[in-house]
């Protein structure tokens, strides 16, 4: 099952809002900003090999039923490029 791009714009911030306080409370609060920080760094690292893993993946062609040909001149499948399945999903 394939989650809408628009649900990480909602986990993400209640993650970070999660986690900031149990980092806090590992580490002196005078160095809260870097938990943020840590968080959006991890997430858009998942984020990449999610998208790079997506990428290497080959669709098959799908295969045709009996008696059924080919079309002529297929048109060229449009791919999303590596930035928009990083950014958006």
């Amino acid at each position: 099952m394939k989650v809408p791009a628009a649900v990480w714009f909602v986990f993400i911030p209640a993650l970070v809002a999660g986690l900031t306080p149990v980092l806090t409370s590992f580490f002196p609060p005078a160095t809260v900003w870097w938990s943020a920080a840590l968080i959006a760094v991890g997430g858009a690292i998942v984020a990449a090999v999610a998208a790079w893993k997506e990428s290497q993946t080959k669709p098959t062609a799908p295969t045709l039923p009996d008696g059924v040909q080919p079309a002529a001149a297929p048109m060229p499948a449009q791919g999303k490029s590596f930035v928009r399945r990083w950014l958006v999903g």
